[in-house]
């Protein structure tokens, strides 16, 4: 037995093309919710970890045996620290809060991240 011939017109092959763009765009969105997701989880994640590292500065004070000179460079250089950390965790707070709202929105376009601060 002989099988059909498939008959080929515009307008079959428009309505085809057209099926497999919005599946293929769907695709498209579906990645890109997933890799905003990923960045949302990844900037949890560090602004997590540098919120517990800021609590451990706190925590350990110098040695009392440590002369004053020395107390008073290390005090200096906790602060400075601390406001790194500070600094570091507003922004992966703000990365984080970008990243969420791309992946809700995945047809809009993600603007560039700022860079790290120090």
């Amino acid at each position: 037995m002989k099988l059909p011939r498939p008959r080929f017109n515009v307008r079959g092959l428009m309505v085809l093309v057209a099926i497999l763009a919005l599946g293929y765009s769907f695709f498209q969105w579906f990645q890109l919710y997933q890799r905003c997701r990923m960045s949302a989880v990844f900037h949890d994640e560090k602004q997590k970890y540098l919120t517990l590292e800021l609590k451990n500065l706190k925590r350990f004070p110098p040695s009392v045996f440590v002369s004053p000179y020395r107390r008073q460079e290390f005090e200096r250089g906790e602060r400075d620290r601390a406001e790194s950390l500070r600094k570091k965790i507003e922004y992966h707070g703000r990365m984080k809060q970008k990243y969420e709202e791309a992946a809700s929105r995945p047809w809009d376009s993600v603007a560039p991240d700022p860079p790290e601060p120090n």
